[in-house]
């Protein structure tokens, strides 16, 4: 048995740099329109419901949990934020573009 060491990431377990980035910025507009909008507990829900999972994979980065991110928790939230007759933020807009071009990138690989 192997165990995996993980204060040491193999390098397949990295997440590429620039998703890393978009990641991270969408965690800090999420937590800036959290602090923003304290007493609207449904749209502080949405956000925190939405970005949750996202230190997990930053720190264990697997293809799956990119593509969970992106067509389970990302589609939620944009339901949730309609139901509460919000918008998504415009500051999500640039580091979404990223995510997708690096969702399509990983998990769209074509089967050998």
């Amino acid at each position: 048995m192997n165990p995996r060491n993980h204060d040491h990431a193999d390098a397949d377990s990295e997440c590429p740099p620039l998703l890393r980035r978009a990641l991270l910025d969408l965690l800090t507009w999420t937590l800036l329109f959290i602090r923003n909008e304290a007493r609207n507990e449904q749209l502080c829900f949405a956000f925190s419901d939405h970005m949750h999972n996202i230190p997990a994979l930053l720190n264990d980065f697997r293809s799956e949990l990119l593509r969970y991110y992106w067509k389970v928790e990302r589609t939620c939230f944009l339901s949730s934020l309609e139901r509460i007759g919000w918008r998504v933020p415009i500051q999500f807009a640039q580091a979404w573009e990223i995510v997708e071009t690096e969702y399509r990138r990983i998990c769209d690989q074509p089967s050998a």
